[in-house]
């Protein structure tokens, strides 16, 4: 079965979960949901660590949602948010609050090991693309998000594009504005 993935890595537990192609179509009152996981992230365990787990547990909601691996088969592509700055230059993770993302290589590392796209984003901007899409902003111009939890996040989706920022962190002494 054809699948999309998806990938919210946070610093304390990453969710992940199996899309069935035509998910943006999907009628009111139906899922397009194949498969959904949820494990702790163990950041204390390095980016080693972390890449092996986002790894297993995308390949685990990949063939619980009903594809074959072992016929070949793999993912349409993956989508993963995570908290941090997505640098346009190297597409790596800058000021995110799991220090260990920052400057590797995770978008590359997960398309090797799964055999396919890989698209990374910053997690604030993908919530405010998907309510300007499918949320509460539906049809409207322009979406706002700005809410402190971690850090400062502020995004904005203007017209079915987005333009966002990690506006600071300022939680354990470090300024990354």
């Amino acid at each position: 079965m054809s699948l999309f993935l998806g990938l919210d890595l946070g610093g304390t537990k990453m969710d992940a979960l199996a899309l069935r192609p035509g998910f943006h179509d999907a009628a009111p009152g139906s899922s397009p949901i194949a498969a959904r996981a949820r494990i702790p992230t163990e950041a204390e365990g390095g980016y080693g660590h972390i890449l092996k787990r986002a790894e297993g547990l995308l390949r685990r909601v990949f063939e619980e949602g009903g594809g074959r691996p072992s016929q070949g088969e793999r993912p349409l592509g993956v989508g993963v948010g995570a908290p941090g700055h997505v640098s346009r230059v190297t597409g790596g993770l800058k000021n995110a609050n799991t220090r260990c993302l920052i400057g590797e290589d995770l978008k590359g590392d997960l398309r090797r090991a799964l055999g396919c796209e890989v698209s990374l984003e910053n997690d604030a901007n993908l919530f405010t693309l998907a309510e300007a899409t499918w949320g509460a902003g539906r049809g409207a111009d322009g979406v706002t998000d700005a809410r402190d939890e971690i850090g400062d996040k502020a995004a904005d989706a203007i017209e079915d594009t987005f333009a966002g920022t990690d506006i600071g962190t300022t939680r354990g002494g470090t300024d990354c504005t």
